[in-house]
């Protein structure tokens, strides 16, 4: 599968001492030359609004190459094949708990080849200082996509990420996302909020409703990594992107935080999430759809 002012910004500014001009005057004066301009670089630092070298140094230790091991064949979201798949996660807390995608450390469902999702026969977590070491399977929610690893923290030195606690985003608001694309391990790309409220086909038949879609570069590897906000908190997991090359098309979609939160609190309790669904389904109203149901209403 899937600014701007992000930068310190650079002025140049030519500082000229006077204009005199070339002709002679009646009185003979002599001319006066113009002095030789001078050109003076000025650097000014991030006003702290969204600095993402800053994001990165915060919360780059607590993200995690995550590395799966399956009995049979595999077929990663965001691409890829064969009996082992790759994706990102990040650490959540000091006893060793690591979010990441369901579809990371599974094999099947809707997105994955069809079926019940079912769990790796193996999965490895490589941090950032390279060490890598092996983890079990918690939990995983098929219907957000979300899955809870853990591993053993004895002798690591773990950085939790936070979870912001916010609810609702802005269109337009600069975003980061960090992971391990192509396994390029703890990679930053940057972009902004480009929509909010999608809805995005995930491994059952239940879409994942909230969606908030993003242009940050998201490719295969990146899947369960942090969508990050200016505060450097997650809002998200970079959970798939709509691209008919398999790599990055400037449409990517990130898991909300909500559902983050409502996952793992359930996961960590009893390895599984439950939720309360009705029966029916809805369809969008329309004008020709108003009219045949002789709807008093306006589509």
């Amino acid at each position: 599968m899937s600014l701007r002012t992000i930068l310190p910004v650079v002025f140049v500014t030519a500082l000229i001492a006077g204009c005199g001009g070339g002709d002679d005057d009646d009185s003979g004066a002599p001319a006066v030359s113009a002095p030789e301009t001078a050109t003076q670089v000025v650097v000014e630092a991030s006003d702290g609004s969204f600095n993402p070298a800053q994001i990165y140094e915060d919360v780059a230790p607590g993200v995690v190459t995550i590395d799966s091991v399956f009995e049979g064949g595999v077929s990663d979201l965001l691409g890829g094949g064969g009996s082992a798949g790759q994706g990102s996660g990040f650490v959540v807390d000091k006893e060793g708990n690591i979010v990441t995608n369901t579809h990371v450390v599974t094999s099947g469902g809707n997105l994955n080849g069809g079926g019940e999702p079912r769990e790796a026969k193996q999965v490895f977590v490589q941090f950032g200082d390279r060490n890598r070491v092996p983890a079990e399977i918690v939990g995983f929610d098929a219907d957000s996509d979300i899955a809870l690893i853990k591993v053993d923290p004895d002798g690591l030195e773990l950085n939790p990420v936070q979870l912001s606690d916010r609810s609702s985003f802005a269109v337009g608001e600069p975003v980061a996302a960090i992971g391990s694309p192509f396994g390029e391990d703890q990679s930053l790309s940057v972009g902004v909020i480009s929509a909010t409220d999608r809805t995005v086909e995930g491994l059952t038949n239940f879409g994942i409703d909230n969606a908030i879609q993003t242009d940050a570069s998201i490719n295969p590897g990146n899947s369960g990594g942090p969508l990050l906000d200016a505060d450097g908190q997650v809002i998200g997991i970079n959970e798939q992107i709509a691209s008919s090359s398999g790599s990055n098309s400037g449409v990517g979609f990130a898991i909300p935080v909500t559902s983050v939160r409502y996952s793992i609190d359930q996961l960590k309790a009893d390895g599984e999430v439950e939720y309360a669904y009705l029966g029916v389904t809805s369809e969008s109203l329309y004008p020709q759809l108003a009219e045949h149901l002789d709807l008093d209403t306006e589509a």
